[in-house]
């Protein structure tokens, strides 16, 4: 505290007295030196006054050599702290680094950096790194855009996410731990592309409520904000998600917000987003293509199918008359089952089809009994319990029963799908042989099995009902009249029910929700919404249409209460009106 009153009384009294300094003058030793590190091709060097770039040298070449302090004829502390800055923008790569001191004289600033290691354990530590680092750039070959691809694609990969991780804020987290934070991911980031060169910067802000780090990357000349630490933590999809990889800023700064004084690069250009240099991406005149592209991948047998469109008209078209089963089932050959994620944000769709399910000749109504049997056999043998209730709508009336049978039927099926094939079978058949009148009672006589909900609408408390309601998407509807977005709560199988368009449509705020995510902490819940508990399933080895429903428990219900309290609801509220000029990006959503 004594040295920075020091300093400021210094410059108070002598800043009338500083000599005239030619900010431009380089002298022969730091030409030569600068040049071999090519300062000039330094962005955010590039972007500062002439003052600023006189103390950016200066102090550069000091860290850079490991020296214990240099002298800078000026004592505007300002512009030092700009300097400063602009260093750790430009250069990942400096791990020794931790801080700095200064001190003022009449007309000159004395700058200390503060490092974290000694000299040795520096060089020693480099020699460690270098094996890896070599290892990596040599695998970061091509042109600019194979380059930054590969790199992302290794940090994804190979580095994991780590909080606790020690030197988290420097690269040597990346290459010694395997494990790091965003200013790690970010630092790596920029001094391996400096090695292959490949022009990056460092960028700091916040995403959310929290402070982040990631990447400007400059692709044939044009600049993409990149993040891999989104990247590596993503569990959208399936291996490596590439939506944060060479983004524009309409797209990066839906959840990234800079709180830097420099100017950043303008990144305006499609050019070499990922979804656009691999193919997958579609305008309103390219329908014929997106099918066909669809078919392609099918026939590759991708595990997902994954694309972008250019807007949500274009978006509401592809799910409306492309990604219908329909069309899927004549796109792709052999297709049983299809979903699809869709990211209403970047308009991006992820689509997963599986191959098998019922490949059998319907027979006629005059086919033999031995056919009939045939057909019920095979049948029997290749469909799960999930799968039985279409079956057997189609075979019930082949077998000659009426409608009355059939409808009882659907609702064993309905209602219990936990007993095996042969015990169902047994059921239908038992059923076949009823007499009309006595189908009838059975179905007057059937009680429906209601499951606990909770419904919570606009300006009203929260009440808890029961449905007979089988799927959480017909549920949802028939609360919120549209479709809907769903908030995962909890462990994953509690869900929140909204209508997606709630914003949109300026519906009146119900309430605010705290989310399962960094980029997205608070979100505004418009109009009502309903609350349901889903039944677990494996989307990898199960048929999924959509979730079933589940009883609320004590704990669900509990935990909604505790969301919608008056207490809960004001800090939430306090916490969202302090993000300012933040909230739009979540007010978009």
């Amino acid at each position: 505290m004594l040295l920075v009153l020091l300093a400021f009384s210094c410059i108070l009294t002598a800043c009338s007295f500083e000599k005239e300094v030619d900010y431009t003058e380089i002298t022969d030793e730091e030409k030569t030196y600068f040049t071999s590190i090519n300062l000039d091709e330094k962005y955010v060097y590039s972007t500062l006054t002439d003052q600023e770039k006189y103390y950016y040298r200066k102090m550069l070449k000091c860290l850079m050599n490991y020296e214990d302090s240099v002298t800078i004829n000026s004592i505007d502390y300002n512009v030092m702290e700009r300097a400063y800055k602009a260093i750790r923008r430009d250069y990942g790569g400096i791990f020794w680094m931790d801080g700095y001191e200064y001190a003022t004289t009449k007309n000159n600033t004395v700058f200390t950096p503060s490092y974290s290691m000694s000299k040795e354990k520096k060089e020693w530590y480099a020699q460690q790194i270098s094996d890896d680092v070599e290892k990596v750039t040599a695998q970061l070959s091509g042109n600019d855009y194979d380059k930054v691809k590969a790199l992302y694609e290794y940090l994804v990969k190979n580095v994991q996410y780590n909080e606790s991780v020690e030197n988290g804020q420097n690269i040597l987290s990346v290459f010694l731990d395997n494990e790091t934070v965003c200013n790690g991911y970010a630092s790596a980031t920029q001094y391996l592309l400096n090695l292959v060169n490949v022009e990056s910067i460092i960028m700091t802000g916040y995403s959310g409520n929290e402070k982040h780090a990631w990447n400007y990357v400059r692709i044939d000349n044009k600049w993409y904000q990149m993040d891999v630490t989104y990247g590596a933590t993503s569990d959208r999809v399936e291996g490596v998600d590439y939506l944060y990889m060479t983004m524009t800023d309409d797209i990066c700064n839906m959840n990234h917000l800079s709180d830097d004084v420099y100017i950043p690069p303008v990144c305006d250009s499609l050019e070499a987003n990922y979804f656009v240099r691999e193919g997958m991406y579609f305008k309103s005149t390219q329908f014929g293509e997106l099918s066909d592209y669809i078919s392609e991948k099918w026939r590759e047998q991708s595990p997902e199918i994954i694309f972008v469109t250019d807007c949500d008209i274009t978006s509401d078209y592809v799910k409306e008359n492309i990604l219908t089963d329909d069309n899927i089932v004549k796109l792709c050959t052999g297709v049983h089952t299809m979903r699809y994620e869709f990211s209403e944000a970047y308009n991006l769709f992820a689509l997963y089809l599986e191959k098998g399910g019922l490949k059998m000749t319907e027979p006629t109504k005059d086919a033999t009994l031995e056919e009939k049997i045939a057909f019920i056999k095979d049948g029997m043998e290749k469909l799960n319990v999930d799968q039985l209730a279409e079956f057997y709508e189609m075979i019930l009336l082949l077998k000659g029963m009426t409608e009355a049978q059939v409808k009882y039927c659907e609702k064993i099926l309905e209602t219990d799908t936990t007993k095996d094939i042969s015990m169902l079978h047994e059921q239908f058949r038992h059923v076949s042989n009823m007499p009309n009148e006595d189908v009838s009672k059975l179905l007057d006589d059937f009680e429906t099995i209601k499951k606990k909900v909770a419904v919570k609408r606009v300006g009203k408390p929260i009440e808890i009902m029961e449905t007979d309601t089988r799927y959480r998407t017909d549920f949802a509807k028939s609360v919120i009249n549209n479709y809907s977005e769903y908030i995962q709560m909890q462990d994953g199988w509690l869900f929140c029910c909204a209508d997606e368009e709630g914003l949109i449509k300026n519906l009146p705020v119900n309430f605010l929700m705290e989310m399962q995510s960094t980029a997205f902490p608070l979100q505004k819940i418009t109009g009502d919404v309903v609350f349901v508990r889903c039944k677990p399933v494996d989307y990898m080895h199960e048929e999924v249409y959509d979730l079933e429903i589940e009883d609320l428990t004590e704990g669900d219900i509990s935990l909604i209460n505790s969301l919608l309290s008056e207490n809960q609801q004001a800090e939430l509220k306090s916490r969202f009106n302090d993000y300012g000029s933040g909230a739009i990006a979540f007010e978009l959503f």
